[in-house]
């Protein structure tokens, strides 16, 4: 990889003037983001000037994702959380599960399976630190909320790892299902359902057929 200035591309994000550029070294992305590859090899009208123009990304997210790019790891902004306030600890959380869900949808968008894989595994540590407590009894407050659900399933396409996170979170803590009616999506609902059918065939190891007598008024 190298990192002479002709090598080096510009990625604009969003619409806003003065524009949100970052600089990015054609082998560091290329090498790992199809959307990047594609983009470097120069089909693109942008290609002669080596701009990639991202018109419809937060730049937050996409400064997430090249931190993650330039140094494997994820950023974690904890730090200065005052363990007083409950209701900011928990909204915060809220605040950092759905950057992640962010991040993922615009990983899947760049096609980088390696980013893909480090924020979903962030988002399953983050929602398991949170609850502070055994999945069976997890504060809801700390599970994916419906907002952070509903942009998973509307971004990424259907059996996407990052929905079945979404499902397993919720699916592992069966007392805040019923509670979490703010969650919209019908796709979700219909896989959480089939994952928690798997589940209690898991646990009783045979089919359980229903019989009719177990609905009649005796």
């Amino acid at each position: 990889m190298s990192f002479a200035s002709s090598c080096f591309w510009t990625i604009r994000v969003g619409t806003e003037t003065p524009h949100n550029d970052f600089l990015l070294p054609e082998g560091l992305v290329s090498a790992r983001s199809e959307f990047f590859r594609k983009a470097m090899k120069g089909g693109w009208m942008e290609g002669q000037q080596k701009l990639i123009k991202l018109p419809e990304d937060e730049k937050a997210i996409v400064a997430l994702y090249l931190h993650l790019v330039y140094t494997g790891d994820l950023i974690d902004d904890d730090d200065g959380v005052p363990t007083s306030s409950a209701d900011y600890a928990k909204e915060k959380h809220q605040d950092r599960v759905l950057t992640l869900v962010k991040l993922y949808v615009f990983a899947e968008k760049v096609q980088d399976k390696v980013a893909k894989n480090k924020s979903l595994e962030a988002l399953k540590l983050r929602v398991q630190k949170g609850g502070h407590c055994d999945e069976e009894t997890r504060d809801r407050d700390y599970l994916p909320s419906g907002a952070a659900v509903q942009l998973m399933y509307d971004n990424t396409p259907e059996g996407s790892l990052g929905r079945l996170l979404m499902v397993n979170l919720w699916c592992t803590s069966t007392t805040n299902i019923l509670a979490g009616s703010e969650v919209k999506s019908n796709d979700f609902f219909a896989d959480l359902a089939t994952a928690l059918h798997h589940r209690l065939l898991e646990c009783w190891k045979i089919d359980h057929p229903i019989y009719m007598d177990d609905y009649w008024e005796k």
